[in-house]
């Protein structure tokens, strides 16, 4: 099966022609893999479950602190009591600190 592009953006064509070199491969041999990668990414992508929040987009994009913590609805820790969760109650917090605190000395 044969499958001709046209109109591909310099800046791409570009990246494919690095990437097929870096790999000893053609473009075309390079183009394909892309375009395999890519569609078992969709694949996995839509096969997730929709509760759980799948954040397209590239991985390698820098996001601040305040956009990662919303993008992954993390909540604000206003206290200890906040981070112990669901700390055993028949241990005790205050001797686990202690605990830390002794062994950095």
């Amino acid at each position: 099966m044969t499958l001709a592009l046209r109109n591909i953006p310099d800046d791409l064509y570009a990246r494919l022609e690095t990437a097929a070199r870096a790999k000893q491969r053609s473009v075309d041999q390079e183009a394909l893999r892309a375009l395999e990668k890519g569609l078992e990414r969709l694949e996995v992508l839509e096969q997730a479950p929709h509760d759980i929040p799948v954040f397209a987009g590239d991985f390698w994009e820098l996001r601040s602190i305040e956009q990662l913590a919303e993008m992954q609805q993390v909540r604000t820790a206003s206290s200890p009591d906040d981070l112990a969760g669901d700390w055993p109650e028949e241990d005790s917090l205050d001797e686990f600190l202690a605990s830390i605190q002794e062994a950095r000395r």
